[in-house]
Formats: C-alpha cells, structure tokens, sequence
C-alpha cells in the first residue's frame, strides 16, 4: 500500500461526509482503491494537468469506467451554467453513479465548481 505522506481531512455537512486526502502519494493511494468504486472521475484543472502530465495517465489506463475531465483555468467563468450542463451530461452519458470515486485535482475555481455539481449528481445517481 502506498505511504501517504500528507493528512486526512473530513468535511461534514447537510450532505453527509466527504473525506478529502492531501498530500504526497495521493495519486499511487487512488491507483490502490480504483478497484473498489464502478467509476473513476478526475476533474483537473488544465495547469495542474500540464504540470503533472507524467502522473495523470496512469488513472486513466485503469480497467475501469475512467472519465477524466480537463477543465481550463478561466476562474470564475469554469461556474457558468453552459459548463455545469456539459459536465453533468458527460456524468451522465458514462453512467457515473453515487459509488464512484470522484476526485477534482486544482485550484479554488475547481473545487467550487466540484461542490456544486456532486451533491445535484449523486442525488439522481443509482
């Protein structure tokens, strides 16, 4: 199992509980536990991707339902309805339900967005 070298955080809310892992060895520890979920969503933002374009790969060759979503850094312009329509239809149209593993790699922007879309998707998830 891969060391993580980096702290577990829980976040609770109306929703119920999202965990979030940060750190180094986060990318090997999601290779380890893909196995587990019948999906895996990457949301990266496209700075983070071309950064660490070495790394992304190898979640995407998973023998699994792999979606990953390369979203560009245009700050808050990411939150418009026109991008929340095209994410949801690609959740949608790759039958990605409430047991996958959804990850979003990025900055603020990304994660706002990411909290936006979660809660409304897995509520009409399988």
């Amino acid at each position: 199992m891969a060391s993580i070298e980096g702290q577990k955080v829980i976040i609770e809310n109306e929703g119920g509980k999202t965990e979030a892992i940060i750190g180094r060895g986060v990318i090997e520890h999601t290779v380890e536990i893909a196995s587990s979920y019948t999906s895996l969503v990457l949301m990266v933002s496209s700075r983070v991707a071309s950064l660490y374009s070495s790394i992304m790969p190898r979640l995407e060759t998973l023998d699994k339902n792999t979606v990953v979503l390369n979203v560009q850094d245009g700050g808050e312009s990411l939150k418009s309805i026109k991008n929340y329509q095209k994410i949801m239809r690609v959740l949608v149209e790759r039958e990605v339900d409430r047991h996958s593993l959804l990850i979003y790699i990025g900055g603020g922007t990304v994660g706002g967005t990411w909290q936006v879309l979660l809660p409304r998707h897995t509520r009409g998830g399988a």
